[in-house]
């Protein structure tokens, strides 16, 4: 394998990582303009087998009906106290929520964009240096 290939394969894996970031992008401004804004209080924080909490959200939907979500994620320690008020995205017809706090709207997008970069970086660096060296020949 040619070191321009090598390169080539640097270049393509960035690439894809920048339109991930993209799609990331679209999906989170898609959600936040279709999603229905109100918060949530934490009722409960229930403890997994690996010692981490996962919290329960109470909230009311757009119909003002009460409903209950339980997360998807764990941590330790507790991101939340029982009581706590936090603002949510519900989608999904209330399926889902997302809690609006910066990592939990942007993370994927702010992981994928941060990956791309060195690998264009890199990648496209040694194209136009490899291209700037032809010229000079």
């Amino acid at each position: 394998m040619t070191s321009s290939t090598k390169f080539l394969i640097i270049l393509s894996i960035g690439f894809i990582f920048l339109f991930l970031s993209f799609y990331e992008w679209r999906r989170i401004t898609n959600l936040k303009r279709r999603g229905f804004y109100t918060e949530a209080r934490v009722i409960q924080l229930l403890p997994t087998a690996d010692h981490t909490v996962t919290p329960v959200f109470e909230y009311q939907d757009s119909n003002g009906r009460q409903r209950i979500y339980q997360s998807v994620t764990a941590s330790y320690p507790a991101p939340y106290s029982v009581g706590e008020i936090v603002p949510v995205i519900v989608y999904n017809n209330g399926r889902n929520i997302i809690v609006q706090r910066y990592l939990g709207l942007y993370g994927c997008f702010l992981f994928y964009l941060v990956v791309s970069l060195p690998f264009i970086v890199i990648g496209g660096g040694y194209f136009i240096y490899a291209h700037h060296m032809v010229e000079k020949s």
